[in-house]
């Protein structure tokens, strides 16, 4: 077996070329009204558990997992942002250098949707130019409570020129299928991401091998 040399710029690894493989780092950023199920959904993802509830993020909270797809491995940083309207001022320092953003609302609670088109100008104002953004509708085991059709968000989504599902934080449903559509719209900027090396095929999370599942790769919509 080939054995070499691998640098990531300022470590060294010794041994087979087999044995390492490139991660690259992705930065993900909820934004949502709050209670609407941000940190729900990044725990669901992260930690496979849903708890039925959870003290306030403050700030940000910070979670990990990785992915592969099409034979290559993201590893998708998530910045679970906090909802109340005190915290608000932060959220543009998160976004500074976002890849992907996650506007989430509940489909439960109308205003929460009523706020997604707020939330979507600061994203626009705050985020690199090519932030990927997905819309989500989290609470879909709820239908007895659901106040959001989702045609209506459907509608809202595909005038933005943005990507949507809705999802379930408390049963699964749907979670890995928003990660694995956010991965499947990186592969585009696969070459510009960050690197880093590593010898743990894990990168101590789970990795979900999603290279048979295809999804459309939405734009980002104008400013105005």
């Amino acid at each position: 077996m080939e054995q070499g040399v691998i640098s990531n710029g300022t470590s060294k690894f010794m041994g087979s070329l087999h044995d390492y493989h490139e991660v690259m780092k992705i930065k993900v950023v909820t934004v949502g009204d709050m209670s609407v199920g941000k940190t729900s959904l990044a725990v669901r993802y992260t930690k496979h558990e849903f708890i039925d509830s959870y003290n306030e993020t403050i700030g940000a909270s910070f979670y990990v997992r990785s992915i592969e797809v099409s034979g290559k491995t993201f590893l998708f940083q998530i910045w679970d942002t906090a909802g109340q309207e005190r915290f608000r001022s932060l959220v543009p320092m998160y976004l500074r250098d976002a890849k992907i953003a996650i506007l989430v609302y509940d489909v439960t609670n109308m205003d929460s949707f009523d706020s997604v088109n707020g939330w979507l100008k600061d994203l626009l104002a705050n985020s690199p130019a090519n932030v990927k953004i997905a819309l989500v509708g989290n609470k879909m085991d709820l239908p007895n409570q659901r106040q959001v059709p989702i045609q209506t968000a459907k509608h809202f989504a595909s005038q933005k020129n943005i990507a949507f599902v809705e999802t379930s934080a408390k049963t699964g449903e749907n979670v890995d299928r928003l990660f694995s559509m956010l991965a499947e719209m990186m592969l585009e900027d696969a070459d510009t991401l960050g690197r880093q090396i590593s010898s743990d095929t894990t990168v101590s999370t789970p990795v979900v091998d999603v290279r048979d599942v295809g999804f459309p790769i939405r734009k980002r919509c104008c400013k105005s």
